[in-house]
């Protein structure tokens, strides 16, 4: 298999300590922060098959939601520095909660080991047909005529809540936030005309987008998506300086192992450069866009960079 000759093509340079990891038969758990059922469990789920045939051991998905993910950072951080556990890190997701939370007790950057960057999950801009937009260009027109009357769904301190705030600082308007505390009651109050717009996973979105309930006007991210290819980007549709990628990689516990670590990385690239598995990616809602450890710091330190300063400006917290 391509996947797999990549991988063990590899293994040569690894030496002994890479050797020794790469030949265990013991289970790698890897961590959800989220349930069953959700796109980053449907994520992990997709990875894990493909990765298991790859080092030649089980994979097991190990849900562990709660507190926003927070729970699951914890877990991933306190588990055994050995190699056995890797964690699907909503790197997005939990920056924003550390920075939106002074208190929080683990940081993505500080108390894990980056392994590599996986995919991004954008979300859309929709809204209901009761706005009088067709498209990005008349939807901003109306934003900056109405102002503080138009209302956006969200929960409070989440991605979607931030996205309209960003929203907000690069068009130089002011918008009222609706936060709700689940996705269901936002997407009724939407469709009912209670609140105007949102931004939300293409995997929700999309069925009501299809249907014609709903209005998708731009992807989020910096990228456009192939299952909205018609939608452009924010900063494609003229608002300057927007782009939220949503990222997902893989990190394990401080004190993991650098070969451990490298074997992992190897076999991450090995099996994202599979177009079935990129495939199966789109269809979910999920961008490809492998890199390494290196550049999931990287990416770490600007995204918590990018969000501390928005969360600051806007005199967020919890």
């Amino acid at each position: 298999m391509r996947r797999a000759g990549a991988y063990t093509a590899g293994l040569a340079g690894l030496g002994l300590a890479g050797l020794t990891f790469a030949q265990s038969t013991a289970p790698l758990h890897l961590l959800v922060a989220y349930p069953p059922g959700g796109s980053a469990d449907i994520l992990a789920r997709l990875l894990a098959q493909y990765l298991g045939p790859v080092l030649g051991r089980s994979v097991v998905v190990d849900n562990r939601p709660g507190a926003g993910g927070m729970l699951g950072l914890n877990v991933a951080v306190q588990s055994p520095p050995d190699g056995n556990t890797i964690f699907l890190c909503p790197v997005t997701t939990l920056i924003i909660g550390t920075e939106l939370n002074k208190n929080a007790r683990n940081d993505v950057v500080r108390d894990l080991e980056p392994v590599s960057l996986l995919a991004s999950a954008p979300h859309v801009l929709a809204t209901n047909t009761h706005v009088p937009a067709q498209d990005m260009e008349s939807f901003i027109a109306w934003l900056r005529k109405n102002g503080p009357s138009v209302n956006y769904a969200s929960g409070y301190g989440t991605l979607s809540h931030l996205e309209g705030v960003l929203l907000q600082q690069r068009l130089g308007v002011q918008l009222t936030n609706v936060p709700y505390k689940g996705s269901a009651q936002a997407m009724t109050d939407l469709l009912a005309g209670s609140v105007s717009f949102i931004f939300d996973s293409i995997p929700s979105a999309l069925p009501f987008i299809r249907s014609g309930q709903l209005r998708g006007l731009a992807v989020a991210s910096s990228r456009r998506v192939p299952a909205l290819s018609q939608l452009p980007t924010l900063k494609e549709a003229g608002v300057p300086g927007y782009d939220v990628d949503n990222w997902f990689g893989i990190c394990a516990p401080k004190g993991t192992p650098p070969a451990a670590i490298q074997t992992l990385d190897q076999a991450f690239a090995g099996i994202m450069a599979d177009p079935k598995l990129d495939a199966s990616l789109e269809q979910n809602g999920y961008l490809a866009n492998y890199a390494n450890a290196a550049t999931l710091r990287d990416v770490s330190i600007a995204e918590t960079r990018k969000w501390g300063e928005l969360i600051k400006a806007a005199n967020i917290s919890l």
